[in-house]
């Protein structure tokens, strides 16, 4: 898959975009996105019993925005608040 060849190829912290089939993703680094999406897709690593149809759901370290589109594809009805603290 393309993805994984762009994650290991791809020098760290070099912005870019990849289409998903949900869509396209602007990254700040390659292998970090993959390791992202490893997590939140393939792993399941954000998967939670007892949600409900229409959860609120607070994302407080929202990054690149993977977990909220995971969650949106999840539970559609979702109201999902994501950012991201930055260092002061």
């Amino acid at each position: 898959m393309r993805l994984f060849w762009l994650g290991e190829r791809n020098p760290r912290r070099v912005p870019g975009a990849f289409r998903f089939p949900f869509g396209p993703v602007r990254y700040m680094d390659a292998g970090a996105m993959l390791s992202l999406y490893r997590e939140i897709f393939l792993d399941h690593g954000y998967e939670v019993a007892g949600l409900g149809d229409a959860p609120v759901i607070l994302d407080c370290g929202g990054n690149i925005g993977m977990s909220v589109i995971w969650f949106k594809q999840r539970y559609p009805r979702a109201r999902i608040i994501a950012g991201k603290l930055a260092k002061s």
